[in-house]
């Protein structure tokens, strides 16, 4: 196999494993009916060891310890999530300011994998074809111990050591017919360092880890149901949890863990269902408030998002169960051992995702309302002030406490046997602590104003208002000066003159009359540089200040941002503002709705190309500057943005430009991605190591910051 088919296969191969969902199709037996007891039921997640499919995805390649940010820049380029923004400083960090220690939510991998280490990749195909992929774990789960720490995704293995002989034969049989089934295992490659699987596998065992330690996952995230906290006054429950990420950073791979809280409400769907209909009994307003909502089975503790509701169909309703119609009242009792107690509640219609499609899994899953607990807070809740103020009291969490969960996770996690046991099969080990590293604290400068007095800035750093109402260290008299505007400019040079001077004078500087209001006729470069020269000609050496106001510069301003529509099933509202005017007080807006989910929208091209259009209706020109500022990216998709946004934005501009024959003098564009959500936590330590956070001033730039860019 060439190295194209080998990335062509592992990209096939990300598509495999994951959350296996399954329930009745229609009116017949979902996907985990059809093969012996013990399937899943109705609306099920994932059965036990199916997980391993799902990867991380949101890495970067680890990188060779002690290399110079430059060379593992250059080696990360062409494979990652990276978009090169720094130039390489040869580990050149900040050496002035106090010096400190600080720590981090983060975790060294100790002494990193072996240096012999290495991942095989291995195809494995079935014969007779499988398309299952549950199946196809199970059918390989008894050779699994054979073959070394190994993850398999249903059609890839990726395992530590070499099998031989290559290609290895294995035979398995089906649970109910006996059949024999032949697997044969073929290398595709050796992962390293810089190859896209290398940081996903560690990401996966991670969340094997998470589930060694009982967690339930729920999203993204995992969340420890044992120490929910129940606020009883609001009905609502919290659970905390836990937000991982195993990423390259500036020496090793760190484990990134931060606290996250799950809010789910006490209420079950057909309560809410129940109080909407004693109100109004309007179905329309049901279907409102309870579609595009996320539920949690009270079952099996898995959530799904709420597409739609089937109003014809009941848990009296029957379903085709390896041939015998069965009731949903009777499975889940048989099942589950509950009782439903209103047969005639409608079922709640939850539509295969896109990652279910590629398993096979394409009718929806029918949920029971009663059964069902609702997450998440309401437009009503949020705007309780009372409950948001109950919510805090729990969400935000102090750096001690912060650091002493912390502390507790990774004691759990270097303490449970079984995870033990899988960490030392792949040859891994976490470190006893937190990730220490150096920085510094700028020093705290006093600002010297006039008439011995002094400003010490705040905690805040905020000294605003002492440059509005001390005097000046030592000032001029400003008293001859003259002004060069265009004529279209001299309307508002008085107003500009007399604020000047009652803004200077409680800083005790003196501000003059302009000597002069020297008009030009145009804004041409040609006519500024013959009013300057006209100018000091006059004055000559008695000129103390040459104020020239320009032209205001051709710019345009671009924002644009995703909002995921939680009650319109697969649709994504990307928007764009644009200022229009030079005084970026004027705007143009533009929205577009997106079949997907995905924040990467594919329009921004289309909508770009409106701005444009719309700043050159108003100014009967285009912009000689853009600046855009592009929000919502996510990990792992900063390179998607760069390849694919930006390319069709670069089209855009330049057929816009091409169309009014400005094709060889293009605007100077900049782009800027912006990030609020970070994950990275940075604790100072007062004196008995107490936690604290961190005073303003503080720069780290070493150990938790990324190679390729700046953080």
């Amino acid at each position: 196999m060439s190295s194209d088919e080998a990335k062509r296969h592992r990209r096939a191969s990300n598509n495999g494993g994951g959350r296996d969902e399954a329930g009745p199709s229609d009116r017949g037996a979902g996907r985990g009916e059809r093969d012996g007891p013990g399937a899943p039921p109705p609306g099920f997640g994932r059965g036990a060891g199916d997980r391993g499919g799902r990867g991380g995805g949101r890495g970067r390649g680890g990188g060779g310890r002690g290399e110079g940010r430059g060379a593992r820049r250059n080696r990360f380029e062409e494979d990652f999530d990276m978009v090169v923004s720094r130039p390489s400083t040869d580990g050149q960090v900040m050496s002035t300011g106090k010096f400190q220690t600080y720590t981090s939510n983060g975790q060294f991998l100790r002494g990193g994998p072996p240096p012999d280490w290495c991942i095989y990749h291995y195809r494995v195909d079935f014969k007779p074809d499988e398309t299952d992929t549950r199946i196809k774990k199970r059918l390989f789960r008894p050779h699994a111990l054979n073959l070394g720490a190994n993850i398999f995704d249903g059609s890839s293995l990726y395992t530590t050591q070499r099998i031989s002989p290559d290609p290895m034969q294995l035979y398995s049989a089906q649970e109910n017919t006996e059949e024999k089934i032949e697997l044969t295992v073929r290398l595709v490659g050796e992962l390293g360092p810089t190859d896209i699987m290398y940081l996903q596998l560690f990401n996966i065992l991670v969340r094997k880890c998470l589930e060694g330690m009982k967690l339930e996952e729920m999203g993204r995230h995992f969340y420890d149901r044992h120490k929910a906290i129940r606020i009883e006054a609001h009905k609502l429950e919290l659970w905390p949890g836990y937000i991982t990420t195993m990423r390259n950073h500036e020496h090793s791979i760190l484990l990134g863990v931060e606290i996250t809280h799950k809010v789910l409400r006490l209420d079950s769907c057909l309560e809410v269902m129940n109080n909407i209909r004693r109100r109004c009994n309007d179905e329309s307003r049901i279907k409102n408030e309870i579609v595009g909502s996320i539920v949690m089975t009270i079952y099996n503790r898995k959530t799904y998002r709420v597409d739609d509701i089937e109003w014809s169909t009941t848990p009296t309703s029957t379903f085709d169960m390896k041939g015998k119609p069965t009731s949903f009242i009777d499975y889940f009792k048989t099942r589950y051992n509950l009782t439903i107690r209103d047969h005639q509640q409608p079922l709640l219609v939850s539509r295969p995702k896109k990652r279910d499609l590629h398993r096979g899994q394409t009718g929806p899953i029918l949920l029971i309302p009663e059964l069902c607990q609702m997450t998440g807070l309401t437009d009503e809740m949020r705007a309780n002030n009372q409950l948001m103020k109950a919510l805090a009291t729990h969400l935000h969490t102090d750096p001690s406490a912060r650091v002493t969960k912390l502390n507790e996770f990774m004691h759990r996690l270097k303490t449970v046997p079984a995870i033990v046991d899988e960490l030392r099969r792949w040859g891994l080990k976490f470190r006893d602590r937190l990730t220490e590293l150096d920085g510094h604290v700028i020093p705290n400068e006093n600002i010297l104003f006039g008439e011995g007095k002094f400003e010490v800035p705040n905690d805040r750093y905020d000294w605003n208002r002492a440059f509005r109402d001390k005097p000046m260290y030592s000032s001029i008299p400003l008293r001859q000066w003259v002004v060069i505007c265009p004529g279209s400019a001299a309307w508002c040079v008085d107003k500009m003159v007399n604020s000047m001077q009652r803004v200077s004078r409680p800083l005790n500087f003196a501000i003059a009359n302009p000597a002069n209001l020297h008009r030009i006729g145009s804004d041409r470069p040609n006519d500024y540089a013959k009013a300057i020269d006209d100018v000091m000609n006059q004055y000559k050496k008695n000129l103390q200040m040459l104020f020239v106001i320009l032209p205001r510069q051709k710019l345009m301003i671009v924002g644009f941002d995703v909002y995921h529509c939680g009650k319109r099933k697969g649709s994504s509202c990307g928007a764009m503002v644009a200022t229009t005017a030079s005084s970026q007080a004027k705007y143009f807006s533009t929205v577009s709705y997106h079949a997907s989910r995905d924040d990467l929208s594919e329009k921004v091209g289309a909508d770009f190309t409106k701005c444009l259009h719309a700043y050159q209706k108003v100014n009967d020109e285009l912009p000689d500057r853009i600046i855009m500022y592009r929000d919502g990216v996510g990990e792992g998709q900063l390179k998607y943005v760069y390849e694919t946004e930006l390319r069709n934005i670069r089209d855009a501009i330049k057929g816009v430009y091409k169309s009014a024959g400005r094709e060889d003098t293009p605007p100077k564009f900049t782009f800027i991605v912006v990030t609020k959500r970070l994950n990275t936590r940075i604790f100072g330590l007062q004196q008995g190591n107490r936690p604290v956070n961190p005073p303003p001033g503080t720069v780290v730039d070493d150990v938790i910051t990324y190679p390729e860019r700046y953080t």
